[in-house]
């Protein structure tokens, strides 16, 4: 089971770096058109991995498992799966928040101010969303990346467990 979830994850974790990519195309260009295009690629592509981990488990149960399976077999395989995507997209992150942009937030920070200004936006309006920024721009490389781990984790444990449901064959 480890070998077939593992390769398996090493299929999700190029999704989700594409994903990542994605998402932060859509978040350096929120203020034009493409943010709405990068914004449903990255839907898509966010809704497309819970179907393709289904799809490998469901392969997983009928090829490796005769056709059966229990609910924790078919849970741990996708916790197995998650793990290894994780660990793909974690390390690119790092690399990205680390040394390609360590300064993104405080860019879009500066670059929502002034969109604000020029098309008459009260600071007020976006003071959420500037301190977000600011919170992040204070945060390491790592602490960024730990913390979109333990989100992935608690959501991926989430989504295993619903989908081992409809995965289980006795």
């Amino acid at each position: 089971m480890r070998e077939s979830a593992m390769r398996d994850g090493t299929y999700l974790g190029p999704l989700w770096i594409l994903t990542f990519s994605t998402s932060i195309l859509m978040f350096k260009s929120m203020s034009n058109s493409y943010g709405l295009i990068a914004w449903a690629v990255t839907v898509a592509l966010m809704l497309l991995s819970p179907v393709l981990v289904y799809k490998f488990a469901r392969n997983y149960r009928e090829k490796e498992c005769n056709g059966t399976i229990s609910y924790s077999e078919a849970w741990l395989y996708m916790l197995i799966v998650y793990a290894c995507a994780i660990v793909l997209s974690s390390i690119a992150q790092y690399i990205f928040y680390a040394y390609i942009d360590p300064h993104l937030f405080a860019t879009t920070m500066a670059q929502m101010e002034s969109f604000a200004a020029a098309n008459n936006i009260d600071a007020a309006s976006i003071r959420v969303l500037t301190e977000a920024l600011e919170e992040l721009g204070r945060m390491s490389a790592g602490e960024i990346v730990m913390s979109q781990i333990g989100g992935h984790m608690s959501r991926d444990i989430l989504i295993s467990a619903i989908l081992a449901l409809a995965i289980k064959k006795n």
